[in-house]
């Protein structure tokens, strides 16, 4: 056994990631059922009926994860059911488009063909007719393809459609027709990637802007406005995971703390109200044994590690033999009953060092922590509670 301990430990507040996983998911599916609304108003500009797509907002605060999944699962069906309508109506303006485009190209054909009738020959008569089924062809692969690549693209990007459908109803050769419908693919990709990244930085920036409510309190504002004046995220992206991750280990040593105080007083220890507090804070605190100058020294150090001692009140003399024996006596009885309540609370602990008992000798805490009969070591008398 040993009069002292380091432990490595480990604690997950699994119901607390469950919320931030969550929380991360809601705030996309507001995003997106933004981006759809967006999607709906484009498509009552050109001539639709507008689809009404529900407004979201989060869900309460206070909210368990099991009602942050309910609240995302009503989401989620609100988005789908949303999405489909908004398609539907593009679809049907797509196919009042294709309409129009066509009887253009109709026109076109009927035009040339009674020009050119009286002085055609056959084989320039084939061609008006191939050029004409070009025409069609083009100006129906044009459609599918907006209609294929329509909901990646943002609605204010796609004013070369008709543009480029207007080029190939108005085309005079098959190599027109052809320039005019590669022409809208190189477009209509770029404006399906440009879409994909608008996209992908709503949906970063909106789980950012989440996952902010779990940064320390004091920077949350600052950060906000980090997240939202950002045109690129990554610089602010960071930012908000680094404060994230050290509110993050102070809520966990808060945690742990909390079981360790909970596991001195199993013990009989005196601690006073505010310990956990100070534990979680100052990192050190002193716990009177029930009786006797002897107490139990718990400090917490970097990289979540945590050492015990066993410590004499500073204004007793140093007396071997009874100093080790109160060092053995709780390496057999406290230690073990002490450790087996951070493995209750779901604390993994795994020993870094051990000192037996008698190596060695106790150290020495400020007496003030026996006198007031319920002690702690906060930062300042650090020093005076010696390994």
């Amino acid at each position: 056994m040993s009069s002292g301990v380091g432990y490595s430990y480990s604690f997950r507040d699994v119901e607390a990631e469950e919320r931030r996983r969550q929380r991360g998911q809601e705030a996309e599916l507001i995003a997106e059922l933004r981006r759809v609304r967006t999607q709906a108003a484009a498509a009552a500009a050109l001539g639709g009926s507008r689809v009404a797509v529900p407004d979201a907002a989060p869900a309460r605060d206070g909210s368990t994860s099991a009602d942050l999944a309910q609240h995302n699962q009503r989401l989620a069906e609100a988005l789908a059911t949303s999405r489909a309508a908004v398609e539907d109506e593009h679809r049907r303006v797509g196919e009042k488009r294709l309409r129009k485009a066509l009887s253009r190209a109709s026109t076109r054909r009927e035009g040339a063909g009674r020009l050119s009738a009286p002085v055609a020959a056959p084989t320039e008569a084939e061609e008006l007719a191939v050029v004409a089924a070009e025409r069609e062809a083009a100006l129906i692969e044009a459609e599918a393809l907006v209609d294929d690549y329509r909901a990646r693209c943002l609605p204010d990007a796609l004013g070369f459609v008709e543009v480029c459908q207007h080029q190939m109803a108005e085309a005079e050769t098959r190599q027109q027709v052809q320039a005019a419908l590669h022409s809208m693919k190189i477009q209509m990709n770029k404006a399906a990637i440009a879409g994909d990244a608008a996209r992908e930085a709503d949906i970063r920036r909106a789980r950012l802007l989440a996952l902010i409510a779990d940064a320390p309190e004091a920077e949350q504002e600052q950060l906000r406005d980090l997240v939202t004046g950002a045109a690129d995220l990554k610089v602010a992206g960071p930012a908000v995971t680094e404060a994230v991750g050290r509110a993050d280990a102070a809520r966990r040593t808060a945690a742990v703390a909390a079981v360790a105080v909970n596991a001195l007083r199993d013990l009989g220890c005196r601690v006073s109200e505010g310990a956990v507090l100070d534990l979680a804070g100052a990192k050190s605190v002193v716990a009177p044994f029930a009786d006797g100058p002897y107490g139990l020294l718990v400090r917490f150090q970097d990289r979540d590690r945590l050492v015990t001692a066993v410590v004499r009140r500073d204004d007793v003399a140093a007396d071997r033999e009874r100093d080790t024996a109160v060092q053995q006596e709780f390496c057999d009885s406290g230690l073990p009953r002490f450790t087996e309540s951070f493995v209750a609370a779901g604390v993994a602990m795994r020993p870094f060092h051990r000192n037996d008992p008698g190596h060695p000798p106790p150290g020495t805490g400020a007496a003030h922590a026996w006198d007031r009969g319920e002690g702690t070591v906060r930062r300042k008398d650090e020093g005076r509670a010696r390994q």
